[in-house]
């Protein structure tokens, strides 16, 4: 079963804007890019450095630690590979936004749910072809 944590209504975080949310400790950053909503861990893969603060430019957020850009659509660099973001499953439920936190259910960017214990670790992108 999965845990699910309510965020407020649906439309209380505006494009453009971001909100920390922290449960059990864990603190994660919920943006709306263009109306679409995104949930990653507020933790740089790189160093742990927050991500909260970091420069947003259209769907891609800057560490404001050491500059890595992450494109929160994907979770991955951009380019060809690099780290990625641990997101969490974001939806709307009787117009409440409901934030997704079950440990299986954490989507790496790379598609993996986590380590052999089912926590969340850094990952890294595929490469990606080019053509």
């Amino acid at each position: 079963m999965s845990r699910q944590v309510g965020m407020g209504v649906a439309g209380e975080i505006e494009p453009g804007q971001r909100r920390r949310v922290f449960v059990d400790g864990r603190c994660i950053v919920v943006f709306n890019v263009d109306g679409a909503i995104y949930a990653i861990d507020d933790a740089c893969p790189h160093n742990g450095a927050s991500l909260g603060n970091g420069q947003l430019e259209g769907h891609v957020l800057r560490c404001p630690a050491h500059g890595l850009r992450f494109d929160l659509r994907t979770g991955c660099t951009p380019g060809t590979g690099g780290l990625s973001l641990i997101k969490f499953a974001v939806e709307t439920v009787d117009s409440k936004l409901v934030l997704n936190l079950d440990e299986q259910n954490a989507v790496l960017a790379n598609g993996t749910g986590g380590n052999a214990a089912g926590q969340p670790e850094a990952q890294h992108c595929a490469t990606r072809q080019e053509k």
